[in-house]
């Protein structure tokens, strides 16, 4: 903990489990009410925290690994990250009020921005106003980002999501079991998941059965490469070999 205020210092709720390393973790506040929140079996390589404001809350929830700085800009901001999400070297930022919610089993490579809000204002000269205020960011369950991918204001990522390496994420994708690249991303294939492992070969139908079940995915309802429902093929040949 860095020397302040002590009536600024942050709450802090670590859980015993946590593997915690006190020459990296610092935890520096400007503001009162700020509280982080590190639920059991997390592993923290390195954690900064600054907190230039009051009352914003980072909570970490169970068994994830995390090597990230994160900056609260402001009053009120929040971040949730999920269980078991991995982030390798993230900067998450949250501004003014906004917040970034992380959803379960995501894993982030190297590079990874999050921000709400651009720091600096863009002003429209005719009009006097501003054009770019903080907005939140959501990003769902089971998102498997590659390395220098850049996550900005007002998106959310759909769940099952893979974004490819370099990717500017500045708009919404409104799909999900799809893969995102591009500067700025768009879909570049439709009907995929991802799985931690590395298989040495294709999954078999029982293997891929489990693994659809276990992430929420309806194969019904979504498309292949063609825009074609998968219904009636993919879908009826993995389930009728368990009937």
């Amino acid at each position: 903990m860095t020397e302040q205020d002590p009536a600024n210092k942050p709450s802090l709720n670590i859980h015993p489990s946590v593997a915690l390393s006190k020459k990296v973790f610092v935890a520096h506040s400007l503001g009162r009410g700020n509280k982080v929140v590190i639920e059991g079996g997390c592993n923290i390589i390195r954690l900064k925290v600054t907190f230039a404001g009051s009352n914003n809350t980072l909570i970490i929830r169970k068994h994830c690994k995390i090597n990230c700085v994160v900056v609260f800009k402001g009053d009120g901001g929040s971040i949730e990250v999920g269980k078991m999400v991995g982030l390798v070297d993230a900067v998450l930022h949250v501004e003014y009020g906004t917040s970034i919610e992380i959803g379960e089993g995501g894993i982030f490579s190297r590079g990874l921005i999050v921000r709400t809000g651009d720091s600096h204002s863009v002003i429209d000269i005719s009009s006097g106003k501003r054009l770019n205020y903080p907005a939140s960011i959501v990003i769902e369950p089971w998102v498997w980002a590659g390395y220098d991918v850049s996550i900005m204001k007002g998106v959310r990522v759909r769940k099952n999501t893979i974004i490819g390496a370099g990717t500017l994420v500045n708009r919404t994708i409104p799909e999900s079991e799809c893969m995102i690249a591009g500067v700025p991303a768009k879909v570049v294939r439709r009907g995929v998941v991802w799985d931690r492992r590395s298989l040495s070969e294709d999954p078999s139908p029982r293997f891929l059965d489990s693994l659809l079940q276990a992430r929420g995915v309806d194969v019904a309802t979504i498309t292949d490469q063609s825009g074609s429902k998968m219904r009636g093929r993919i879908y009826s040949k993995v389930r009728s070999l368990f009937r």
